[in-house]
């Protein structure tokens, strides 16, 4: 009877003593591999500097207004959530969950109507292949027309909107005009290879609109 009190006595202090093994959590420094291939674009003209992450891992530590991303960047896949903080105050100022296939590209383009917001579109593209796209993020106008020679005419496109992502294989002539219809952009898009040309319309200084050209490899 003493030996099996004292058995359970010794048991009981070797199971307060022991060190247990800790669950085993997802390391924050390993970076996405093998994931959804994202490109973000920074069009929110109230921040300077911000940083992009994904799942609390930091996928772009600097991007200044009017940067992108350059090359796209590995995400986590599925439903996942995309953060960006200012770095001047450290704040978020966005958090949203996105869903990601695995394997695909993704564009995201951060900008500013009466607040922050993010839109994400899926990049349907091909080895070898070169495309273009238009994109509107200047919210101070009702709308701007775009037409892309033999391709498309006429596509009204507000705040936040964008054309799909046209292939082109030769030099294709754009024109855009603002709500007055007044011609603001006429010039040539030329097709390179493995990328897309993202045009898009953004704030510029005072205010103003300005039209920007954005190049990003795949």
């Amino acid at each position: 009877m003493q030996k099996t009190i004292l058995h359970i006595i010794l048991l009981t202090f070797l199971l307060i003593g022991c060190e247990c093994i800790p669950s085993i959590d997802t390391p924050k420094d390993i970076k996405p591999e093998n994931g959804a291939k994202i490109s973000f674009y920074h069009l929110a003209q109230d921040y300077n500097n911000i940083t992009v992450e994904n799942k609390d891992i930091t996928l772009i530590d600097k991007l200044g207004f009017s940067e992108f991303s350059g090359r796209y960047k590995d995400a986590f896949p599925g439903y996942t959530n995309i953060k960006v903080k200012d770095i001047s105050s450290g704040e978020s100022i966005y958090n949203g969950i996105y869903s990601l296939e695995q394997g695909m590209h993704y564009s995201l383009y951060f900008y500013m109507d009466d607040r922050v917001q993010m839109q994400q579109v899926k990049d349907s593209v091909y080895k070898d292949a070169a495309f273009v796209r238009v994109v509107n993020m200047y919210c101070k106008s009702q709308f701007f027309d775009v037409s892309i020679a033999n391709i498309a005419e006429h596509l009204q496109l507000k705040c936040g909107d964008l054309t799909e992502l046209y292939e082109i294989s030769k030099d294709e002539n754009i024109t855009i005009l603002d709500e007055n219809n007044n011609q603001i952009f006429k010039d040539n898009v030329k097709p390179v290879p493995n990328t897309i040309t993202n045009l898009i319309i953004r704030f510029g200084e005072s205010d103003s609109y300005s039209i920007v050209s954005y190049h990003i490899p795949f």
